[in-house]
């Protein structure tokens, strides 16, 4: 659930929206949260290419809790959501790793293509 919040938290950086807290909790199943995730992460993907680096650089952080609103420049959110998200994945891979589901050998991550 928590790589979902971020990503959805991600994707509202990305479109300029703000982020309220607390995040609504959402009762899906796993294979829902994995598919939401990969489509929030790959919508953000999209928006970026589609961006300038300064439109990047314009991009706020923002929080609403309640009537509170923090807001934050965009680089805040690199040591932020996108580092958490980069964190859990690694946790995953270990995951995946232990139970015997290794990563496929002819994935190249750097690349992001699979050489098959």
């Amino acid at each position: 659930m928590h790589i979902y919040e971020l990503s959805v938290a991600i994707k509202n950086i990305a479109a300029g929206k703000v982020s309220v807290r607390p995040y609504l909790k959402v009762n899906l199943s796993y294979e829902e949260l994995r598919n939401n995730t990969l489509a929030n992460l790959f919508e953000v993907r999209n928006g970026f290419l589609n961006k300038s680096e300064s439109e990047i650089e314009a991009l706020k952080v923002v929080f609403q809790n309640g009537e509170k609103r923090t807001e934050f420049p965009f680089w805040n959110f690199i040591n932020g959501q996108l580092s958490d998200a980069i964190y859990h994945t690694g946790q995953l891979v270990v995951f995946r790793r232990a139970s015997g589901n290794p990563i496929n050998p002819n994935v190249r991550v750097f690349s992001g293509v699979n050489s098959n």
